[in-house]
């Protein structure tokens, strides 16, 4: 086989797999997207943070959903590579490693989305502590000191 054939064929190994495992593919990107990048994610993330003491029971539930959903698509995956090719599993090459990885890793995004969504609301609260600090030591502001001592304790609610 030439060398073109062979990355040929282990590209069509490779979206045989993702086109099994499609459905489990678009939700956990969807949930990886929306868990980390709008702002509207980050203030939902600022605002259980900051109030987290009348709060907890919804981080609690928060948390469990997300193990939920991520259980959920590891078996979804599962099973439709069960239903679609199971003779393939058992196979050594890039489908049968695909076919058997990627449940797994596509319930691993749930929960990484939170996570990097968080990390992106700290580094953004972080920013804010520090600008409301240097506009509050320029312009020395009592306000601004007040302000600053609720802001600075965010990233570390975070």
């Amino acid at each position: 086989m030439r060398p073109v054939q062979v990355q040929l064929n282990y590209l069509a190994q490779f979206f045989d797999a993702c086109w099994v495992l499609r459905a489990p593919l678009i939700t956990s990107l969807f949930a990886f997207t929306a868990l980390s990048l709008p702002l509207q994610t980050h203030e939902v993330y600022r605002v259980l943070a900051d109030d987290f003491q009348n709060q907890h029971w919804q981080v609690a539930f928060g948390f469990v959903a997300l193990l939920i959903a991520s259980g959920f698509i590891w078996h979804c995956g599962r099973q439709a590579t069960h239903i679609e090719r199971q003779e393939s599993l058992a196979e050594a090459n890039i489908e049968g490693t695909l076919l058997r990885w990627m449940p797994r890793l596509l319930a691993a995004l749930v929960p990484l989305g939170a996570a990097f969504g968080l990390y992106s609301t700290i580094t953004e609260a972080r920013t804010t502590a520090s600008l409301v600090k240097s506009v509050a030591d320029k312009q020395s502001w009592p306000d601004l000191d007040g302000v600053y001592k609720l802001i600075e304790v965010s990233p570390a609610r975070l």
